[in-house]
C-alpha cells in the first residue's frame, strides 16, 4: 500500500474516494484508465507467478 500512497501523493495514481471516516476506495474505471496509460513491459513475469503450478497442486490434492 505504501507504493499506492506515494503515487497518489505525487499525482501519478488516481485519488481515492472517501467512503467513511476510515475507509477509502477507488473507482474501477479510474484504475483501468490509469493502467491502460502505463507503458507495456518487455520483462517476462516472475517464475513464481505461474497459474499452472497452482492448478497442478490443486489437482494433486483432489486425487488424494
Amino acid at each position: 500500500m505504501a507504493t499506492i500512497q506515494r503515487l497518489v501523493r505525487t499525482g501519478s495514481f488516481p485519488r481515492p474516494r472517501q467512503l467513511s471516516d476510515r475507509r477509502v476506495a477507488w473507482l474501477v474505471r479510474e484504475i483501468e484508465e490509469w493502467a491502460e496509460g502505463r507503458p507495456t513491459s518487455d520483462l517476462p513475469p516472475p517464475l513464481n507467478t505461474s497459474k499452472q503450478k497452482a492448478a497442478v497442486s490443486r489437482q494433486a490434492h483432489s486425487e488424494d
